[in-house]
């Protein structure tokens, strides 16, 4: 469409649909908008297009970097996280969590596209393991600052899903156990 970045139509004989794709940290992002007239889908693509793609937090707001880092060296009635944790989270947070880190607490809660999307990015190139690792981490940094900022959204438990891992079967069977040690 002209003078609306990203915003197309596609027609068919009874219907017409009109989308909103932009490209954020290298993907395309494709959204439907509920519109029905030219107009209506001009003024939803404009207030939508800036929402699309995540600012970094403001100066003086909680950042998802400072919320992992509090969350890490919190102290806990059990006492502290143990190093190897705390490494884990931080490789974690740095090596999947990179370009999130500027961005803010009440933003990643109102983000529920990106977080499905980062969760299926992470699924996709790294295993079922790892996103649920990154997940676990997110949900567990917002979930404890949530407790104390009444302000933050609700976190998003639908969207950022735990995938079962059957549990591995390592042990030998009567037969391999009879001809290793018989």
């Amino acid at each position: 469409m002209e003078g609306v970045p990203g915003l197309f139509v596609r027609c068919r004989a009874q219907s017409k649909t009109f989308r909103l794709e932009r490209r954020i940290d290298g993907t395309l992002v494709k959204k439907t908008l509920a519109a029905r007239t030219m107009k209506e889908a001009k003024a939803a693509a404009m207030s939508t297009w800036a929402k699309m793609k995540p600012r970094p937090a403001a100066a003086g707001v909680l950042t998802l970097e400072m919320a992992i880092e509090q969350f890490l060296e919190r102290e806990r009635q059990d006492g502290p996280l143990a190093a190897k944790t705390k490494s884990i989270h931080r490789y974690n947070a740095e090596r999947y969590l990179d370009r999130w880190k500027g961005r803010s607490l009440a933003d990643l809660g109102n983000d529920r596209d990106g977080i499905r999307r980062l969760q299926q990015q992470i699924t996709k190139d790294h295993g079922r393991s790892t996103s649920n690792q990154v997940m676990r981490l997110l949900a567990a940094v917002y979930r404890w600052h949530q407790d104390t900022n009444q302000y933050l959204p609700e976190w998003p438990r639908t969207v950022a899903i735990i995938h079962k891992i059957p549990a591995r079967d390592w042990g030998y069977s009567p037969e391999e156990l009879k001809a290793r040690y018989c």
